[in-house]
Formats: structure tokens, C-alpha cells, sequence
């Protein structure tokens, strides 16, 4: 999905959900583009979801350097 405009955080994860619930995907993860999560988390984040009718999940690093070095403070 490629959105031509900006128009803040919010809309763009109403528009990327809206997108994959549209076409009935059964997973969908968010991740920030400047790789502060590393993609190559992904599929240890759905092996979790294997045995479970449904996972939710938040993973931050306001207080503390991430793994990546990056901090959000």
C-alpha cells in the first residue's frame, strides 16, 4: 500500500488496517519504517499467534535504548 499524501500517523494505520482487513488477511503486524523493529522479528511474532484465537501485542523502548541502538526520548 502506497498513500500519495500525508495525513498524520493515525490515518495512515486506519487506512493500512482497513486495507488488510479488506482482504481478510489473519495477520497484521505494524512496524516503524526507520527499522527501530527489525523485520527479522516477524516470524517469531507469528509463530507466537500459531496456537492462539487471538494475539495482541505492544513492544516499546520509550525508557531504554532498543536493541537497534535507537531510542525514542
Amino acid at each position: 500500500m502506497h498513500r500519495q499524501t500525508k495525513e498524520g500517523l493515525g490515518r495512515a494505520y486506519l487506512a493500512g488496517f482497513g486495507w488488510a482487513l479488506a482482504r481478510e488477511y489473519s495477520h497484521i503486524f505494524e512496524m516503524d519504517a526507520d527499522f527501530s523493529h527489525n523485520p527479522k522479528d516477524l516470524p517469531r511474532l507469528l509463530a507466537a499467534t500459531r496456537n492462539a484465537d487471538i494475539a495482541l501485542a505492544a513492544v516499546g523502548c520509550r525508557a531504554a535504548p532498543c536493541r537497534g541502538g535507537h531510542s525514542h526520548d
